[in-house]
């Protein structure tokens, strides 16, 4: 559950949708809607089919003229059952976890309608801390690292679960393998909205760039990234997506991303063997 958890936490998307309605008397009403989405490209329909397979609920939705599929659960009953499964875990970022609590919050007290904009606000005003809402023991050592700003961490500290599965499933999410073949250089990228959770895995992997922001762009949320491109910092991150710390329980990139991985590997390896 953990892989799952870090994959929604980079492409997950809780939706809590508003549409304004006037009744035959010309009365003004605004519905309010619950989903769960998840859009790929279409090379990546099957990982949205395990994902489909693993919750045991939700729809494909498949556009090959966009070249992307979508995973979605509208059903209410559906999602009171994804939200009973992820309560018992915690999101890292601070986007998803803020999200997943509204969407949980509206499901909870079965917000269906409001009489005005206004009205919605006050019904969603305290819907973090109202439920009985459990924080787990990753999550608050996640929590006291950013408090104390005390970046330099063990990693035996960590669950030997939780952290690297959570990672995995956020880098098959976010994590970008490039290489330039005119000056042989080789990167992994990661960008986020979320810079604490940049800021955790240069510390998890004790990756030696800063994490920088990047160029505000016309129409989208600010961003954050960490660009990691020597052999070190690469082989470190080799290492754990090869499972090099032979952890039984760890679960790898999987989809296009673990394919993409792998030949990006292949000419990271050839290079550095014609260096030796």
């Amino acid at each position: 559950m953990e892989w799952f958890i870090g994959f929604f936490d980079a492409e997950g998307n809780f939706q809590r949708t508003v549409e304004k309605r006037v009744t035959k008397r010309g009365d003004i009403y605004y519905k309010i809607a619950y989903s769960f989405h998840i859009s790929l490209s279409l090379v990546d329909k099957e990982l949205l089919y395990e994902i489909k397979d693993f919750l045991g609920m939700g729809r494909i939705y498949l556009y090959p003229k966009r070249n992307e599929a979508h995973f979605s659960v509208y059903r209410v009953k559906e999602l009171q059952q994804l939200v009973n499964l992820l309560s018992n875990y915690n999101f890292l970022t601070r986007n998803q976890s803020d999200n997943f609590r509204l969407l949980q919050w509206g499901l909870y007290r079965n917000i269906k309608r409001a009489k005005s904009l206004e009205e919605i606000d006050i019904l969603f005003q305290r819907p973090i801390y109202a439920i009985n809402y459990k924080e787990s023991k990753e999550y608050l050592r996640y929590k006291e690292i950013f408090m104390q700003k005390n970046l330099t961490m063990n990693r035996g500290l960590f669950s030997e679960s939780f952290f690297p599965n959570w990672i995995s499933g956020f880098m098959t999410g976010e994590a970008s393998f490039t290489s330039n073949k005119k000056n042989k250089s080789y990167n992994c990228n990661l960008e986020q909205v979320d810079k604490n959770v940049l800021e955790f895995l240069k510390a998890f992997f004790e990756f030696n760039p800063k994490v920088y922001t990047k160029k505000l762009r016309k129409g989208r949320q600010q961003s954050y990234c960490i660009e990691v491109s020597s052999k070190k910092d690469l082989t470190t991150l080799i290492d754990f997506i090869e499972n090099k710390h032979s952890k039984s329980s760890f679960i790898t990139l999987k989809g296009n991303k673990r394919k993409q991985f792998r030949v990006w590997l292949e000419l990271f390896n050839k290079k550095h063997q014609e260096t030796k």
